[in-house]
């Protein structure tokens, strides 16, 4: 609503020159409605400039770690360009077939394109960053992936996770007796002790343990 709002001031047009007055610069003009798309495009493209020097600056001397967030903030500023181009286009050089179908575009493509690259990165799937890296170590993984794992009782947080991030979803069993030997299972860190079976702990994250029960 608010940007079709804005798309009707937009299309109305405004002259490109800032209003004067007696040689100095209307303030009361310059905050006008009818100034509002040209301030804003100006404003963001303003930003836009901004993050892709900040992101350039990142990639070029940053590390790793920060690199994947400098991709998501140079895609952004490039994409709020779009706003003072298509604002100068139509109203600084006549190219009026640029209505406001066009400048409405010109806010929603940066968020499509950082939306885009955070999910081209992960960040979108990355849910939670420790258990993911857990179950992708080289030890952890090649069990995962071909061995069925299963629990009594995780809360539902962490199982909602394990079915996303495993492709063999864990099985829920009513007692530890009733998994196999030679199987995996998950458990609280604190059970480990407890448990009468024989068993080896194969890695822990938080407060689970996956161990494998040995005959």
């Amino acid at each position: 609503m608010g940007l079709n709002w804005l798309g009707s001031i937009y299309q109305t047009g405004i002259s490109p020159q800032l209003p004067l007055e007696k040689g100095k610069i209307n303030i009361l003009s310059l905050f006008a409605k009818k100034n509002l798309p040209r301030n804003l495009s100006y404003g963001f493209g303003g930003f836009g400039v901004l993050l892709v020097i900040a992101s350039i600056g990142v990639l070029s001397w940053g590390g790793s770690d920060i690199c994947k967030y400098a991709t998501i903030g140079l895609a952004m500023g490039l994409g709020w360009l779009i706003l003072p181009m298509v604002w100068i286009s139509r109203y600084h050089f006549g190219k009026k077939f640029l209505t406001a179908r066009y400048w409405i575009a010109g806010w929603l493509i940066p968020c499509w394109l950082a939306l885009a690259m955070m999910g081209s990165i992960g960040l979108l799937s990355d849910y939670n960053p420790v258990l993911k890296s857990f179950l992708q170590q080289s030890a952890i993984a090649p069990i995962l992936q071909s061995h069925p794992t299963y629990y009594v009782q995780i809360d539902a947080k962490t199982k909602v996770l394990l079915n996303f991030y495993l492709s063999i979803h864990p099985q829920q069993v009513a007692s530890i007796s009733q998994i196999p030997a030679l199987s995996y299972a998950w458990i609280y860190t604190e059970q480990s002790p407890k448990l009468s079976r024989p068993h080896r702990i194969i890695g822990t994250v938080k407060e689970y343990q996956l161990i494998e029960f040995i005959p």
